[in-house]
C-alpha cells in the first residue's frame, strides 16, 4: 500500500511469482540490450532472467526493492559476454 507522507512509497514493489515481474523484468532488459547496440535484445533478456532465476534457486538472497538492481547486474555481464562473443552490431538508426 502507499503511504500518502512518503513518495518513494509509490515505486513498485516485486514479487518474485509475479507474471508483472517477468514483463517489467523483460521490458527493461530488451531495452536495456538495445540501448547497447544489440540486435538479438530478446535472446539477451531471456538469457538474463534465465541466470537470475538460477541464481535465486541456488540460494541468493534478492529483496524485493533490489530485484531489478539483480537482473541489471546480471545483465551487464551478459553484455560483457556478447561483447566478447561478437554478437554486438551496432543498430543505425
Amino acid at each position: 500500500m502507499a503511504d500518502s507522507r512518503n513518495p518513494d512509497s509509490e515505486r513498485i514493489q516485486y514479487d518474485l511469482a509475479s507474471p508483472e515481474l517477468f514483463s517489467a523484468l523483460s521490458h527493461r532488459l530488451r531495452r536495456y540490450f538495445e540501448w547497447s547496440g544489440f540486435r538479438d535484445a530478446e535472446d539477451l533478456s531471456q538469457e538474463t532472467i534465465k541466470r537470475g532465476l538460477q541464481r535465486i534457486a541456488g540460494g541468493a538472497s534478492v529483496s524485493a526493492e533490489d530485484t531489478v538492481g539483480f537482473f541489471i547486474g546480471i545483465a551487464r555481464h551478459v553484455r560483457q559476454e556478447a561483447r566478447k562473443a561478437r554478437k554486438f552490431e551496432p543498430l543505425l538508426f
